[in-house]
């Protein structure tokens, strides 16, 4: 019966009581918080891609993250026009507890934003003295993810098998006993 909508800009007193209004002719509650809330929500996870994988592995686990309430940092929602790419990956990953990397040949052969963020995220396990990689291995074995990074192969991870609802339970499972 509650919608609450996070905005980045305020918005004029007039318009959020015509959404109300809306909200209200639909029997829901809508409460709208501007940038002083925004930039107090984290998100839980940062969504590390190749943009090859985003369609049909990204975005679907995504989504059952959000279903679930488990915010994330994924480039389709947290990058907008104008804005210096390497400046936001950096302030995500940054902001993120977790990194959820999904591990594809695509990303394996990206040498790109991809191969970048890896390295950020890397960087940060490093320098913060904890586990931060949640990898999902998409169609590669063992032996492939070793030649790619001999670190990142001796992390547990989870096998996608177009189970994106599965794969949610398992990172909400990681982040409510982890913190």
């Amino acid at each position: 019966g509650m919608i609450y909508m996070y905005t980045e800009d305020q918005i004029p007193l007039a318009q959020v009581e015509r959404l109300q209004s809306v909200a209200k002719e639909e029997n829901f509650r809508l409460i709208v918080r501007g940038p002083e809330y925004a930039d107090a929500i984290q998100p839980s996870a940062f969504i590390l891609h190749d943009h090859r994988d985003k369609e049909n592995v990204a975005r679907p686990l995504v989504h059952e993250l959000l279903k679930i309430g488990i915010l994330t940092w994924f480039d389709d929602y947290s990058l907008m026009m104008g804005d210096n790419i390497q400046e936001k990956i950096e302030s995500g990953i940054r902001r993120c507890g977790k990194c959820v990397l999904v591990v594809s040949e695509n990303l394996i052969t990206n040498r790109r934003w991809a191969k970048y963020e890896f390295e950020t995220v890397v960087l940060k396990e490093i320098m913060e003295q904890r586990k931060v990689v949640l990898p999902i291995w998409v169609g590669v074995n063992a032996d492939r993810v070793y030649e790619f990074s001999q670190r990142l192969a001796g992390i547990n991870a989870e096998l996608w098998e177009d189970n994106p609802h599965e794969i949610a339970q398992q990172i909400m499972r990681v982040l409510s006993t982890r913190k």
